[in-house]
């Protein structure tokens, strides 16, 4: 036993050393430890996928997470090391280090998956496809993504440095080995170049930043690092995140000066539907202030139409929660939306949206103090509710209760300044919650939708369900501009 456990350290320590002293990212993942809770080991250590996840995996074979567990059976992969990746900002983008204890059947598995065969290239054995580059070397299976394209003999050269574990590695940097060493499941040190790096890669990022240009605090700043851990438990997965920001950083600053104290009564206005719920609290004069926001203010008067109207003295008037809910209709290829703000003059807000509306020639019906427009098959309320605007765009009427009678929602809105709620749809999957305690640390937490089943078993089915990502030019259509249309003179009264 002693040997097994001082053999597994060994490789473990060795693909630490590949690692170079600069990499502006590192996560380790403590797969045994997963493997064992997650009970996809058998007795004789081989690795066995439940049938609820081969039937997600068979349902989303070209998803990333599909293809990873296809192929992690058949490409010899010792179960009793961590895998380890790490990030740079020179010749490769990525990098994942996996152990091997059977190099001919992880070659057989590249070599499939890249439709290509591996080749000595100075002395390393490897592929380069595409934006991706694979090498084996020693018992270390090694794939890379680069930030730019080379020739394969300057990308060989640069992998077989690393591979040679000779250089100064990450081993020296006693701060990330710290992170490291703890004893969680999944461990993650990024410094800020780290994190810019994966959103300048993230079509969600991009999209998300335009439209919320708020959370570039958390990538655009002088924050030093993100510290992260994760715990997969059998009936629920944790996630910390610390941010180590000085207390005279920028983004200290900035938030201390700008976020509000959390309440969840905005879960009031909410419709119970609302799959998808994310809130952040804001004191509005200070919000304004912000670059970020500035810059978005400017994009909106540039805006036909809708950009006369006066938004930032109703962003001004904001003291609490800004939050949108959002749940996809069951049977048509359609959103459901909801936003609400806390607003000092609520009534004054109103009748400003309601004289703009007025003077596009857009007169509404009113009903239960609920002004009523139509915009193509949705009915657009706007009312205020003990202080909170709101404006709901439904394709149907409402019957349903509100998200405050939901006590788990409630309770994390009430003590997140900042946070994101998806609920499990459909009894699949799980639920996720997601937020800032305080301006340095976020918390989250994953949970199974049907009871008693595993949460590391639930949880790779979520992510065994994500599309992969589409390219810009594919023609797709965004979602969210379908949800919160701006062409204000469509709407019409309801007849």
């Amino acid at each position: 036993m002693v040997a097994f456990l001082v053999s597994c350290s060994n490789k473990n320590d060795e693909m630490l050393k590949v690692i170079p002293a600069d990499a502006v990212g590192v996560v380790s993942v403590d797969v045994p430890n997963i493997l064992e809770k997650s009970g996809m080991l058998s007795g004789s250590g081989d690795f066995t996928m439940p049938e609820s996840l081969q039937a997600i995996v068979d349902e989303n074979d070209e998803s990333t997470f599909s293809k990873m567990l296809i192929d992690l059976p058949e490409m010899g992969v010792d179960h009793d090391c961590k895998v380890f990746s790490f990030y740079t900002l020179k010749t490769f983008g990525s990098v994942v280090l996996m152990g091997i204890d059977d190099e001919d059947a992880a070659r057989k598995v590249i070599e499939r998956r890249a439709g290509k065969d591996f080749a000595d290239v100075d002395g390393l054995n490897c592929i380069s496809v595409g934006d991706d580059f694979y090498a084996l070397h020693d018992g270390i299976f090694f794939h890379a993504t680069v930030n730019k394209p080379q020739e394969v003999s300057k990308l060989s050269a640069a992998a077989r440095n690393m591979l040679a574990r000779t250089s100064k590695s990450i081993l020296d940097n006693s701060e990330v080995m710290e992170c490291l060493n703890a004893e969680n499941d999944v461990n993650a040190y990024m410094l800020l170049d780290g994190v810019k790096l994966l959103s300048k890669r993230s079509k969600t990022y991009k999209e998300m930043s335009e439209k919320f240009p708020l959370i570039d605090i958390f990538v655009e700043s002088d924050i030093k690092a993100y510290v992260a851990s994760a715990n997969l438990n059998e009936d629920s997965a944790e996630l910390e995140v610390k941010i180590l920001a000085d207390d005279n950083s920028e983004y200290v600053q900035l938030l201390s000066g700008t976020l509000g104290k959390p309440t969840a009564d905005f879960l009031k206005s909410v419709p119970e539907s609302m799959e998808n719920i994310v809130s952040m609290s804001v004191k509005g004069e200070k919000f304004v202030e912000l670059p970020q926001i500035a810059t978005m203010i400017e994009t909106f008067k540039k805006t036909p139409f809708i950009g006369r109207l006066d938004i930032e003295s109703i962003l001004k008037t904001i003291d609490g929660p800004v939050a949108m809910g959002m749940a996809k209709d069951p049977n048509l290829d359609d959103w459901n939306a909801v936003v609400t703000a806390c607003s000092t003059t609520p009534d004054d807000v109103l009748n400003q949206l309601k004289a703009f509306a007025a003077s596009m020639g857009q007169q509404p019906e009113i009903y239960d103090n609920e002004y009523i427009y139509e915009y193509d098959n949705k009915m657009v309320k706007l009312g205020n509710s003990n202080g909170s605007l709101y404006m709901k765009m439904l394709n149907y009427e409402q019957t349903e209760g509100y998200a405050y009678d939901n006590a788990d929602a409630r309770e994390f809105f009430s003590k997140s300044p900042m946070g994101i709620y998806v609920r499990a749809k459909d009894n699949k999957g799980g639920s996720i919650k997601f937020g800032l305690v305080d301006i340095r640390n976020l918390k989250g937490t994953f949970i199974p939708a049907q009871k008693g089943a595993n949460a590391i078993v639930a949880l790779l089915q979520v992510l065994c369900s994500i599309e992969p990502v589409r390219e810009y030019e594919d023609g797709g259509t965004d979602e969210l501009e379908d949800v919160m249309p701006v062409a204000i003179d469509e709407l019409k009264p309801v007849n």
